[in-house]
């Protein structure tokens, strides 16, 4: 008997196939998902720029990189969870919130997984072989209503200090705001300037990041240039002055 395409895409998904991160033919239209906690639903859009079909999955988690569709764990239903999206076309994937209670006072975050797979060519349907599976995985932001402030603010809620830690000196970021701050990219300016992994901030949190062999005695007031990413996947830059810390 002829398997259906969710059949094989079952088997091959759970038996014989790799995922790897990659971008596809079949792509979504953002790069994060912002979820208000007042709104039924968050409806998403994937367009596939290809010209033959290709099936998806889709599914939501709370953190795991290795997380799949049967171990999802996240409280959202997602309509469909798996489709055929035919070639030059798009499709709706609507994302609906269980109801787990959640903090209320910030946001709250997960991660949205969508996987595709090519189509089999002719002869080869049938055939045992690895597959290589395209995933794409994106920040997914609950937020309640409740917060306070907005998110384009929680950019000038961070504050900042310098410490020295032996040899290096360590920048204290702490986030005021009931929102999550992505970096991307860090930059101290001195008379030299030193890049520093920055990373992103959870609400009401704080990071610390090294300037690693500045060869040179902090001088205040002194600046730092962040980028940072916005609700629309923009990048952004702000720049700061760390002044000295009053004891």
């Amino acid at each position: 008997m002829k398997k259906t395409w969710k059949e094989k895409f079952a088997v091959l998904s759970l038996a014989c196939a790799q995922l790897v991160p990659a971008f596809g033919s079949v792509v979504l239209g953002s790069t994060r998902i912002i979820y208000p906690s007042q709104d039924f639903q968050k409806s998403i859009e994937f367009t596939n720029s290809d010209e033959v079909p290709s099936v998806m999955q889709v599914w939501v988690d709370t953190g795991n990189e290795s997380s799949t569709p049967a171990t999802a764990d996240a409280p959202f239903v997602l309509t469909p969870p798996m489709f055929r999206i035919e070639s030059k076309s798009r499709q709706t994937v609507r994302i609906v919130f269980t109801g787990e209670e959640l903090p209320t006072d910030r946001e709250s975050i997960f991660y949205f997984n969508s996987v595709q797979i090519p189509p089999a060519t002719s002869g080869e349907e049938d055939q045992n072989k690895m597959l290589i599976l395209l995933r794409n995985r994106i920040k997914l932001f609950f937020r309640p209503k409740t917060i306070d402030g907005s998110a384009e603010q929680s950019i000038k809620q961070l504050q900042f200090s310098l410490e020295q830690e032996g040899k290096d000196w360590r920048i204290s970021a702490k986030n005021k705001s009931g929102y999550f701050v992505t970096l991307t990219k860090g930059v101290v300016k001195q008379e030299k300037s030193h890049d520093i992994a920055v990373e992103m901030i959870a609400p009401y949190t704080e990071k610390n990041w090294l300037i690693q062999n500045p060869g040179e005695v902090p001088k205040f007031p002194i600046k730092l240039e962040l980028n940072y990413v916005d609700d629309f996947g923009g990048n952004k830059q702000v720049e700061y002055e760390i002044l000295p810390t009053i004891k």
